[in-house]
């Protein structure tokens, strides 16, 4: 295989997995739930708004998909699984009348391991890597996990326990009753803030 099939190859599978894989099995978890509402774990750690941009702006994510970092986090996670010989593992639980559904990147064992790639390990571990981990843990019925960051900069390792009901709950309460960003960097970082009038920048004009 040339570089240029690889490459076409690679992102094809991105794209399957992340958007076109995501949005069939929302559509059957709803249906074989008797259409109950389904999240996923993103969507209870990213800025409520967010859903919204994605369906007035689909090409945004489309192009957001193929960012060579995250493409380099994709090789990183999938290159970790070999080595380790454990598989990505998708779940799915109801909690009241929502059905949760997620993929953890590694599960081996009794442990739940979630894989990020990092330009830098300033300021790390992330409050919300760390809330995606825990929240996958409740998912699964785990006690522990490990969240493994890999940077330029080095390897941290960091173990956490599982998130209570109580606790997701208070994420469903907030993404269904706000439309503001849960993290102050969100909108930062953003690929829609230019076209969204939710954003909180004061540089923004």
């Amino acid at each position: 295989m040339n570089g240029e099939r690889f490459l076409r190859k690679l992102f094809d599978d991105m794209i399957m997995r992340y958007r076109i894989e995501r949005e069939e099995r929302r559509e059957k978890l709803a249906k074989e739930s008797g259409g109950s509402r389904v999240v996923f774990v993103h969507e209870l750690l990213e800025c409520p708004h967010k859903q919204k941009m994605r369906e007035r702006f689909p090409e945004i994510e489309l192009a957001s998909t193929l960012n060579p970092r995250f493409v380099i986090g994709w090789l990183i996670e999938e290159g970790v699984r070999k080595m380790v010989g454990a598989e990505s593992v998708r779940w799915h639980k109801r909690l009241d009348d929502t059905v949760i559904a997620g993929e953890a990147d590694l599960v081996t064992g009794d442990r739940v391991i979630e894989v990020k790639f990092l330009s830098s390990l300033y300021g790390t571990p992330h409050e919300h890597h760390v809330d995606q981990l825990r929240m996958y843990l409740w998912g699964l019925d785990r006690e522990i996990g490990e969240l493994w960051m890999f940077s330029p900069e080095g390897v941290i390792f960091n173990e956490y326990q599982k998130m209570t009901d109580e606790e997701v709950r208070e994420r469903l309460s907030r993404v269904s009753n706000s439309q503001t960003p849960l993290y102050e960097w969100e909108c930062k970082l953003c690929i829609f803030e230019q076209f969204c009038e939710k954003s909180n920048r004061r540089e923004r004009r």
